[in-house]
Parts: structure tokens; sequence; C-alpha cells
């Protein structure tokens, strides 16, 4: 695992075991950030990210954290599904970012949810390894 996955898996469960199930998004993203500066890794929040239609520009999306090279998506949902995972790849595509990290603090049955999508591949976060997930490529 690369290590600076491996320190956003590290703060994400420091995150979650400190706060624990039920915030909203916005207080888990405010943590992220807070654990970002504290270890000194370079960070862009709320990044707004145009959407052009034909030439024209017909909207934004916005993405929650990018790094140099990896683009973060935050939830507190109960249940992570495909919708995330799109955005994220869209994202991704966007900024030319070969890897993205889906975290969600919203899994309070299951505890901390992470998928990793590297090179189109999904993986999902268990038992501290990165699986490959293999029914379904972005």
């Amino acid at each position: 695992m690369d290590q600076t996955i491996s320190q956003l898996v590290f703060i994400a469960g420091d995150i979650y075991s400190s706060l624990g199930p039920g915030y909203n998004e916005v207080i888990y993203h405010r943590a992220f950030e807070v654990a970002l500066r504290l270890s000194g890794i370079n960070y862009e929040s709320e990044v707004i990210t145009p959407v052009f239609y034909k030439g024209h520009n017909i909207g934004h999306g916005r993405v929650d954290i990018k790094l140099s090279n990896i683009i973060i998506e935050l939830k507190a949902i109960n249940t992570l599904n495909n919708d995330a995972i799109i955005q994220t790849k869209n994202y991704m595509n966007h900024y030319n970012i070969p890897t993205g990290l889906i975290v969600n603090f919203g899994q309070s049955k299951t505890g901390l949810g992470i998928i990793l999508i590297s090179n189109g591949i999904l993986h999902d976060f268990v038992n501290g390894n990165f699986i490959p997930r293999n029914e379904i490529n972005v």
C-alpha cells in the first residue's frame, strides 16, 4: 500500500475512533482537514469542478479533498452505493488523477467504510488490507 494511502487510511481510522458515527459529512470533512494539516500533507478542499457539455459550462461539481495525486470523497451515509464511486471516478477523470479514495464515516453497524479506486479497479478495505473487487470495474 502506498505511503500516502496508508496515512489517509490511518487518518480516517483515527477520526472514526475519536468521533464515531452519527455526525454529518461536514464534521468529518473538517476533522480530515485538521488531520491533513497536522500531518503536513498539502491539499485543496471543496475544489470547484466545472462540467461542460458541447463547450458550454452547464454547472459544477465539488471535490471534497484533492491532493496532487489522489481525489478524496468523504461520505456519512448508511451504505456506500455506486453513485459515490461514479462521482469520484468523474473527478479523477476530470483532473487526470489515477487514484481515488472514498471514506464513509456513516456505517455504524460495520464501522468505517473505505474504497480505493486505483487505475480503474475498485478495492475494499477489509481487515487492514485493500482487496480488489472483481465484480465492478469503473
